[in-house]
């Protein structure tokens, strides 16, 4: 007799949400669902990086199951599950993504979230601020400077790289150290 099992991958794809209803949802610091959850339990955690690698098969192998489809659906139900899925803001989602992830859920890298930049104003004071909100796992700030380290790739012609130099230890917040990036080389 034939077993009713699903097959594996199904069981696999479709484990956090079917299991989202028993759970308790959790919410983040930032009052969503945790930064990083992709299965939509609202909750990250290593079944997460797994749910990734799940949809990114099943998108390379052409759908071979169901599993892409109920994948599809939850998006559209939970938007910030598909947006959760370029975990590492470069416009791509691939096993880069699910690697990234990965090492949030073990500790050794933080989220990354509203980079911007206020430019200098035309009049008043001369002063460029960057400015990132940086999370470990579970949306908890990570504040301590020893183990957090956020680079800013900031080029330009030599006089703004003369006025970084000027501008060494004038940070609101953490270090600023000026670097010469090995991709300026011409």
């Amino acid at each position: 007799a034939g077993s009713t099992d699903p097959a594996p991958a199904d069981r696999a794809g479709t484990a956090g949400m079917r299991t989202a209803g028993r759970q308790r949802t959790r919410r983040g610091a930032l009052g969503a669902c945790q930064l990083g959850d992709v299965s939509g339990n609202c909750i990250f955690d290593v079944n997460d990086v797994n749910f990734l690698l799940i949809y990114l098969a099943e998108r390379e192998l052409g759908a071979l199951s169901t599993v892409l489809s109920t994948i599809t659906a939850l998006h559209a139900a939970q938007p910030h599950t598909f947006s959760n899925l370029d975990a590492d803001h470069d416009g791509a989602v691939n096993e880069r993504d699910a690697s990234f992830l990965n090492r949030i859920n073990v500790g050794l890298l933080r989220f990354v979230e509203r980079a911007q930049i206020e430019p200098v104003a035309a009049s008043g004071a001369c002063r460029l601020t960057l400015s990132a909100q940086v999370y470990s796992k579970g949306d908890v700030p990570a504040t301590d400077g020893n183990s957090t380290r956020i680079f800013f790739d900031v080029s330009g012609d030599a006089a703004l790289e003369a006025a970084l130099q000027d501008s060494v230890g004038l940070a609101a917040a953490g270090s600023f150290v000026v670097a010469a990036s090995s991709s300026s080389s011409s």
